[in-house]
């Protein structure tokens, strides 16, 4: 017999690569029972998001009665309808909370990972994989996830851990229970890559403050529209992200208007002081300043305000503002705004005397050629500063 020399191919770290896999994959199916048991504890508590809808109710009066459309709809012409139908706005809720997304965002990346079985068919752990699909799927349509949209894992992650620590779910130990399981053993199954889910709505936040910040910036936008609508003309309209202290300036005849987002220095000196001797500090939403008169504050809510119901506790916000930072004069002029959204334009005031005053218009979000109450209140604004002797002035 003789030997001779030959080359053989051999791949190297081939073994160990697939050692690796089937180590990974045995150890998921090992520490599923303990996701389960989360699951089922979130399932029996689940968080909740809450907010007003407006709805019908037929015969009896189940819910808020909706005033507005109640008059609307018991005005002349209106026929009646039997048995009567009445418009009420209810509170319901809504499962969609960034810790529920989280939730259905592992269940559905488990389940992919373990499709992507790398054992034989017959083996013990194929045959369990095929368990875990089909108990994973039917925990994905549970009633609590039936309307929650599934992210990416590291952003919701992120949101949950916030909304854990705040101890905003209702079920912070089930959750925070969610995100130790997912720092135990969620690094080798990395984010969720769903084909079906809609990469750009889910790029964005979920949480309220994203919200309340694209209002803001859309009152933001009106109130410079309304500005243009009253024959200013912008000299400059810088970024958002600008560091300067103006973002911009209007001029009119002569009459210059700064628009300011965010900034506290149009406030002035704080009238309170923290026992340590830090100034209680406030920072309006928007600010539009003119020469002759105080500043108009402007703060936008998002939250949804009933043209019959007062929002009395954001306008003593705006009043604090006017107590805090009145330079020591009770009588120091003041001009204030709330903007809300709502289905139907509605404004009143509160007033102190001719020189103070703070509106609160509720408005659909909706762009219209015209906003004529805005329009009003900036232009009466604006017109306290052509009284010849000038107020004092908050940036003074």
């Amino acid at each position: 017999m003789t030997l001779e020399n030959k080359d053989v191919d051999v791949q190297l770290g081939t073994s160990e690569e697939i050692f690796h896999e089937y180590f990974l994959f045995r150890q998921l199916l090992a520490f599923l029972p303990d996701l389960y048991r989360v699951i089922d504890q979130i399932r029996d508590n689940p968080s909740k998001r809450i907010f007003l809808a407006r709805e019908d109710s037929r015969g009896g009066l189940q819910g808020l009665l909706d005033l507005p459309r109640y008059v609307q709809q018991r005005g002349p012409g209106q026929t009646r309808t039997s048995p009567r139908i009445l418009p009420v706005v209810r509170s319901r809720y809504s499962y969609d909370t960034p810790e529920n997304q989280l939730a259905l965002s592992v269940l559905r990346t488990v389940r992919t990972r373990l499709a992507s079985n790398p054992f034989p068919i017959k083996s013990s752990e194929h045959r369990a994989a095929r368990r875990h699909r089909s108990k994973l799927e039917i925990l994905t349509k549970s009633p609590c996830f039936e309307q929650v949209r599934a992210a990416a894992i590291p952003r919701l992650y992120r949101e949950a851990t916030a909304r854990v620590d705040r101890r905003r779910t209702g079920n912070d130990r089930a959750y925070r229970k969610l995100l130790q399981w997912l720092d135990r053993w969620g690094a080798q199954f990395g984010p969720a890559d769903d084909e079906n889910d809609e990469t750009l709505p889910l790029s964005f936040p979920s949480g309220d403050a994203f919200w309340n910040r694209i209002f803001e910036i859309w009152c933001l936008g009106e109130c410079m529209a309304s500005l243009q609508r009253l024959g200013f003309i912008a000299t400059y309209i810088r970024p958002l992200h600008t560091t300067a202290e103006e973002i911009a300036l209007f001029e009119r005849r002569g009459q210059k208007v700064s628009v300011l987002f965010q900034r506290a220095s149009p406030l002035g000196l704080a009238g309170w002081f923290y026992a340590d001797a830090a100034p209680l500090r406030g920072i309006p939403d928007i600010t539009l300043v003119t020469s002759g008169t105080t500043p108009l504050f402007v703060d936008a809510k998002f939250r949804e305000a009933l043209p019959d119901k007062r929002r009395t506790e954001e306008i003593y916000k705006m009043l604090g503002y006017a107590e805090n930072f009145n330079q020591g004069n009770p009588q120091h002029p003041f001009h204030a705004l709330l903007l809300f959204p709502s289905p139907e334009a509605h404004q009143y005031r509160v007033v102190r005397d001719a020189s103070a005053s703070v509106d609160v218009i509720t408005s659909t979000t909706v762009r219209a050629d015209r906003n004529p109450m805005l329009d009003t209140l900036v232009e009466h604004w604006i017109s306290s500063s052509a009284g010849g002797a000038r107020s004092a002035n908050l940036l003074n």
